[in-house]
């Protein structure tokens, strides 16, 4: 735990009043190059006995879209943390990193045993947002998919958005890559007619993050979740 604190990491669940173990493992997996090296890292580091069973393929033996998600705002955590802008930096100063938009377009989602990386960059910081883009790639560099979201920094008690451009030590600034756009086509706001209820879902425990807001993944799965086995089986 002492580890993973010293390199600016957080934990984002408690269990008994603890460090959830299963979160603190997945820390250390996410450390290494690949999988494996990430496991060997769990027991470089965890003294005694640990069992690991790692399900994060989907029903058609795809990457699945909850653990891509999950996996890309990690990779979004990790790049602000090591530039001094990652939650426990920020939490400090009372402010927190909300998403506001994001839009994943994928050629096809890797399988199972097959290796991939995630990157992320900033190329544009307005006053009151900042874009943020990823790369889905093979080792070869080749992209399976890319990403492009919208943060906004909120202030923990007001609830407003936060100045930016105000941000100690000139914020991003140092880190922008203008020279590099999105990937694919920024995201425009979707404008619904004649909107249907199709499914409720009462917001409980397990689908909040560190602000108590639904984490922007479970949207995802819960969408996912109104379609049938059978239906994404033949439409992965």
């Amino acid at each position: 735990e002492q580890h993973l604190l010293g390199q600016n990491m957080h934990f984002t669940e408690l269990s008994s009043g603890k460090t959830n173990q299963t979160e603190l493992v997945a820390l250390l997996i996410i450390q290494g190059k690949t999988f494996e090296d990430g496991i060997d890292n769990v027991f470089r580091h965890i003294k005694g006995s640990c069992s690991m069973l790692l399900l994060t393929e989907d029903i058609c033996g795809n990457l699945a879209w909850g653990n891509l998600g999950n996996l890309i705002l990690r990779c979004a955590s990790l790049h602000a943390g090591e530039h001094g802008f990652g939650y426990p930096q920020m939490i400090k100063l009372h402010h927190a990193w909300v998403l506001s938009r994001l839009v994943i377009e994928m050629e096809s989602l890797p399988k199972t045993d097959e290796d991939f990386g995630i990157e992320t960059w900033v190329d544009r910081l307005y006053r009151q947002f900042t874009d943020r883009h990823f790369s889905i790639t093979r080792p070869d560099g080749t992209p399976y998919g890319h990403a492009t979201s919208i943060w906004a920094l909120i202030d923990t008690e007001t609830r407003q958005p936060a100045d930016l451009e105000q941000l100690p030590n000139g914020g991003f600034a140092n880190v922008l890559i203008p020279e590099r756009p999105s990937p694919i086509t920024p995201m425009g706001r979707i404008r619904m007619k004649n909107a249907e209820r199709v499914l409720t879902h009462k917001a409980a425990y397990s689908d909040l993050d560190i602000n108590g807001h639904v984490n922007s993944i479970r949207y995802i799965e819960l969408l996912l979740d109104y379609f049938s086995a059978e239906l994404l089986r033949e439409h992965p």
